[in-house]
């Protein structure tokens, strides 16, 4: 993730964590190494996602298995729209991911719908991802001023 959060989300700034990618890799048989950037994007393959979104009903992941499995999940997405092609079933699955735990994934939708949003060159995923990007920051917003 290398675009920031708007300023006034920026408590809610994510990274992925190269000992849990290295855990997910293990379970995925996915290629890590300590040296690896964009662990994401180099094992991103639509082949992946089955195996991926089966790990988003496992209640057993920590909060920071799920951030690096949903930075997989949707870069391996991004690789089936490239390719032409579409997963309407597997998309869905996915928003609803992200609109179950938006604190939790609001810097995946952000790294994703930016370029779209700022109208710069953008992902295949980006459009798709900024329509996500409206749901998810309003519902942090809205559920911030709900605790303040």
């Amino acid at each position: 993730m290398s675009a920031a959060l708007p300023p006034d989300l920026l408590e809610f700034e994510r990274y992925s964590l190269p000992d849990v990618e290295c855990k997910l890799s293990a379970v995925l048989d996915l290629a890590w190494d300590s040296q690896m950037q964009d662990w994401d994007l180099v094992n991103a393959n639509p082949d992946v996602l089955p195996r991926v979104m089966s790990l988003f009903a496992e209640q057993s992941l920590s909060e920071d298995e799920r951030f690096s499995a949903m930075c997989l999940a949707v870069a391996s997405y991004d690789e089936i729209l490239l390719r032409g092609e579409t997963a309407p079933e597997i998309w869905s699955s996915l928003v609803q991911q992200l609109a179950l735990n938006p604190r939790l994934y609001l810097s995946i939708v952000w790294y994703w719908a930016q370029p779209g949003v700022r109208d710069d060159e953008s992902f295949a995923v980006s459009a798709a991802m900024a329509e996500v990007w409206e749901l998810v920051s309003e519902q942090v917003r809205a559920g911030r001023s709900r605790d303040a």
